[in-house]
């Protein structure tokens, strides 16, 4: 009897034991899961980051070279053309100089949104840096991507653009290239941004292709 006490006693407490020690694992493994989530969390955050503008949330230029990058793969393979826009914000250093960098941060986010609020689901839109933007156009010419690009600059310049009360009046330049004019994405990107540095020379606030 006293055997069987014993015994029982002794089963008690391998029981309790193994029943601490599996709560402690159960605990150990859900803490882990949960630090699992928050790395992964982490991870898509970072992911995301690493291919979006601070600013703007738009892409930045890391993301816009991997776009390129896919659009000449499509070109090469089936032919399809694509288009490129250089924009660049007209005197905006003016705009820094005279109302503060706030005030600029302000214009830049929304032109932003303008690129995005009047571009096609299937253009890409980012901040190239600075205060230029690139815009990639699929399935679309030089041609279509002036007529584009031209409604976007007006659209810029009726937009009152309002920082303390204050209306800034904004314009900007554009220069348009497409994939039939080069022998890589890397030259009609080229091509664009001569072709803006061309609208800047020409007086600003317009859109050239030639």
């Amino acid at each position: 009897r006293e055997k069987l006490i014993n015994i029982t006693i002794g089963l008690d407490k391998e029981i309790n034991k193994f029943s601490s020690d599996l709560e402690k694992e159960n605990s150990e493994i859900t803490v882990l899961k949960k630090r699992i989530e928050i790395l992964e969390a982490q991870l898509q955050e970072a992911k995301k980051d690493a291919k979006t503008d601070d600013l703007t949330n738009m892409l930045n230029k890391k993301a816009l070279t991997d776009a390129f990058k896919k659009q000449d793969e499509f070109f090469k393979r089936y032919k399809r053309n694509y288009s490129v826009i250089f924009f660049d914000i007209d005197h905006f250093k003016n705009v820094n100089d005279t109302y503060g960098h706030d005030a600029g941060d302000i214009i830049l986010k929304n032109v932003g949104l303008l690129l995005n609020r009047y571009s096609r689901d299937i253009d890409i839109v980012g901040r190239f840096g600075g205060e230029e933007f690139v815009i990639i156009a699929p399935e679309t010419d030089k041609n279509g991507a002036f007529i584009f690009a031209d409604k976007i600059r007006k659209i810029v310049q009726k937009t009152k653009f309002i920082y303390k009360k204050t209306r800034i009046d904004i314009t900007i330049s554009a220069g348009v290239s497409d994939r039939k004019e080069g022998d890589s994405y890397e030259e009609i990107l080229k091509l664009a941004d001569e072709r803006l540095y061309k609208s800047k020379k020409g007086g600003r606030n317009r859109v050239e292709a030639e």
